[in-house]
């Protein structure tokens, strides 16, 4: 009986993750929330540009500076990553617009995009500067 209910539970597939990509309308931008998965979050990349956070961590042996992460608690930060989820051909956000999902919001500018959680934690960035909050 206890090995059926093992099977049964490795059978079960985990929740599926929905992401929800868009883009500043310069292109500078790019954003994917993330929902469904193990935690949700943002992850958006400054395409271009001089990065704000230009010293890495020791223990970054990737990029550093273009790719930030906002969860649901806690302050945004810049993340050390290998990828991008930059893709030009994804949903051009107009300026005052946002998307929001999963504890997670994103308001659009016109060269910028600033991400926020419900503890008005997040971050700013655009190609010319990026801050975190």
């Amino acid at each position: 009986m206890r090995l059926a209910a093992l099977v049964l539970c490795l059978a079960v597939p985990a929740a599926a993750e929905e992401t929800l990509p868009f883009q500043t309308p310069d292109g500078g931008v790019h954003c994917v929330i993330f929902h469904g998965g193990a935690r949700n979050r943002v992850r958006c990349d400054v395409v271009g540009g001089e990065a704000s956070f230009a010293d890495p961590p020791e223990d970054c042996a990737l990029d550093w500076g273009h790719a930030f992460e906002l969860g649901v608690r806690g302050p945004g930060r810049p993340i050390c990553a290998g990828d991008t989820v930059a893709d030009p051909e994804v949903q051009k956000m107009p300026p005052g617009y946002s998307h929001g999902i999963g504890g997670v919001i994103c308001f659009s500018e016109e060269t910028g995009m600033t991400c926020m959680n419900a503890e008005a934690h997040g971050f700013t960035l655009s190609p010319e500067s990026q801050s975190v909050f």
